[in-house]
């Protein structure tokens, strides 16, 4: 019999906590390593996946990477490659739990316990759960990144610096670096702009005698105006990235905004 490693003789709770800063496929890696981790595992795969997705998605963002789960769940087609149609499975009852049900997007601690009803009651994690919704996490994370740098430039002072005689005016260094705070903007911009594109009814035009009407106004509504003017900045900055890889699809980090 081999000697037990540091790491086997610690409390099941310091393993958690370590595992947790882990991605899925790490721990299915660790699991595979031999018979007291794959029991560890086993035995704690909730708790485990719990931890990771709320060591990798900031607690005013677990609401809206709940609900997008939770749309895929009730029957809507989360991937739009496979399906550009709505399916009707759940419409009704997605819509009634996250819009008019109450906690659809007050409660910041989704994740860290159950909740017997309401649209995360029992939320069942898993290691695929975790790796889907971290998963999707870092390509918002990604684009956060690609579209916030792209606005940096977009003032009316150069971000560029210049050579010569005629140099023109030179934006401060807080403006030419994106703040944490921007950051996170573009990202639940980015994830309301999901999640809205996946539950909303699609409308031409706006009739208020429209049931669907009162959907998109009980969406929106969760959400002060200036959050609603970045997600539609948002639209148009991933529609002028769409149309730039269309006609240069070498050039990823090409200049975009709105």
């Amino acid at each position: 019999m081999g000697q037990s490693s540091l790491f086997e003789l610690l409390p099941v709770e310091l393993k958690i906590k370590i595992l947790s800063f882990c991605d899925p496929v790490s721990v299915l890696n660790v699991a595979a390593t031999g018979p007291v981790f794959r029991e560890l595992v086993v035995r704690n795969e909730e708790n485990i996946s719990r931890a990771i997705v709320c060591q990798n998605i900031n607690p005013d963002l677990r609401c809206l990477a709940a609900a997008r789960h939770r749309a895929e769940y009730h029957g809507f087609p989360i991937a739009r490659h496979q399906s550009g149609e709505r399916r009707s499975v759940g419409a009704a009852r997605l819509c009634n739990l996250f819009l008019y049900g109450g906690d659809g997007l007050i409660d910041d601690h989704v994740f860290e316990g159950q909740k017997k009803q309401g649209l995360y009651g029992n939320f069942k994690f898993s290691l695929k759960v975790a790796y889907e919704l971290v998963s999707f996490h870092r390509t918002v994370q990604e684009f956060a990144s690609i579209l916030s740098e792209s606005a940096v430039h977009k003032g009316p002072l150069s971000t560029v610096e210049f050579s010569g005689i005629d140099i023109p005016p030179m934006a401060p260094d807080w403006v030419r670096q994106v703040s944490p705070t921007e950051l996170s903007r573009f990202e639940k911009a980015l994830y309301l702009f999901d999640l809205a594109t996946v539950i909303l009814p699609y409308m031409e035009t706006f009739d208020f005698d429209d049931p669907d009407h009162n959907t998109w106004y009980a969406f929106w509504v969760c959400f002060p105006p200036w959050e609603h003017h970045q997600v539609r900045c948002i639209q148009q900055m991933l529609q002028d990235w769409v149309d730039d890889r269309k006609l240069n699809p070498r050039n990823k980090y090409h200049d975009i905004g709105c």
